[in-house]
């Protein structure tokens, strides 16, 4: 019965979903081709491209990397067969190889616009999951059912969700298929199973982004400050890898040397490409989407209708969902807007006067604006009746 009033209601939604996903990497990855190919004809058939080559070799140079130095291309073929590898070292430096440095970011002179895209989707799908029934008081004709809440839950991530998530996979294998039919070896200079180990470590971190939306469209109730909380909450797990960056190149100052031949980048892998990024990230995300996931699903099992126009539809919550809030937004501020620390430790190393206390007045200013302010947020509906009833005891007087 569940499973049938869900496809009746969202099949004419999932569908064009689907095809649009699949039709978006395909699209995309048909355009990189294309390109790849635009490209290879422009460097092989225009003569004054050549004849400048010849005239100012100087302009046209290479990172040898023992060297350190940028040295001119030794022939023109030298540097069309070296423009035409898609995937190059940041440094753009001469070694280009199929094999793979997971330590190490390569620059991508495809775009991946489809993946960033379903970035944004199966957040913005995964809030709206159970959002617009809520507001739509579809929920309340579900919890009139004689099912379960668990049941409820359960099969509308089997039968929404998991499809949902399940094309943008597939889309991604689709991409890379493509990439690799459409771009001859050996300048698609990246082996199947790097890419695919991208693919995965990028779909593990759109599950997070997923489950994280899933998670706010149970908890919040308020129509306005629901989607302006997902929409704030998105910008801010944008920048987690920032803080998160920040936060690594901040310890290796202090004691961890080891850390500094590391490339941070390679943590957060939202492109389909040479950088593989790390099995313990994927691992990490799939233990956090999970987590928020069961969190969701414990709490859609004693969400109140009663609140369903305040902030939160768990009033029991608002201890916890204050301090994530306060956690999440003062650890981006911090490491990632404002960050304090590296600018006091280089003070240390170069021997220049920075105070300690201002860098910790900083910071704990910072954590003390963003707990208050979430505090508003979360108890505003308390605040309002304990004015109200201050109010009232005057006008009683």
């Amino acid at each position: 019965m569940v499973k049938n009033i869900y496809l009746t209601r969202y099949s004419k939604i999932l569908l064009p979903l689907i095809g649009l996903i699949l039709l978006m990497f395909a699209f995309n990855a048909w355009s990189n081709v294309k390109n790849w190919h635009d490209n290879e004809r422009y460097l092989t058939t225009d003569k004054e491209l050549k004849a400048d080559f010849n005239a100012y070799p100087e302009y046209y140079t290479y990172l040898d990397e023992k060297k350190q130095e940028q040295i001119p291309y030794a022939s023109f073929e030298k540097y069309i067969e070296h423009q035409l590898y898609v995937y190059h070292k940041n440094d753009f430096s001469d070694k280009i190889s199929q094999k793979n440095d997971p330590n190490q970011t390569y620059f991508n002179q495809s775009s991946n616009v489809a993946t960033l895209f379903a970035l944004f989707l199966a957040s913005f799908v995964g809030f709206c999951l159970f959002f617009v029934d809520l507001k739509t008081h579809f929920t309340r004709f579900l919890f009139s059912l004689p099912v379960s809440r668990k049941e409820l839950f359960a099969k509308k991530l089997l039968y929404l969700a998991l499809p949902f998530l399940a094309t943008i996979f597939v889309g991604q294998l689709l991409y890379l298929a493509i990439l690799r039919l459409g771009i001859p070896q050996p300048y698609l200079n990246a082996s199947l199973g790097d890419m695919f180990a991208s693919v995965v470590n990028s779909f593990s971190l759109i599950m997070v982004f997923f489950c994280l939306s899933v998670f706010v469209g149970v908890m919040v109730g308020n129509l306005v400050f629901g989607p302006l909380t997902w929409f704030v909450f998105l910008i801010f797990l944008c920048q987690i890898p920032s803080a998160v960056n920040g936060l690594l190149y901040t310890v290796t100052m202090m004691y961890s040397p080891f850390l500094r031949d590391f490339d941070f980048n390679t943590l957060f892998i939202f492109e389909i490409g040479k950088t593989t990024g790390h099995w313990y990230m994927s691992l990490l995300f799939l233990l956090i989407s999970v987590s928020f996931i069961y969190w969701a699903y414990r709490k859609f099992q004693v969400i109140s209708l009663e609140h369903e126009s305040e902030y939160l539809l768990t009033p029991e919550s608002r201890w916890q969902i204050w301090l994530f809030m306060t956690v999440l937004t003062s650890f981006v501020l911090v490491f990632a807007i404002k960050n304090p620390w590296p600018y006091y430790l280089s003070g240390l190393q170069y021997n220049f006067e920075v105070s300690f206390m201002t860098t910790m007045m900083t910071t704990l200013t910072i954590i003390v604006i963003c707990g208050g302010i979430c505090f508003v947020v979360v108890f505003f509906s308390s605040i309002k009746r304990f004015f109200r009833s201050l109010k009232a005891q005057r006008l009683a007087r």
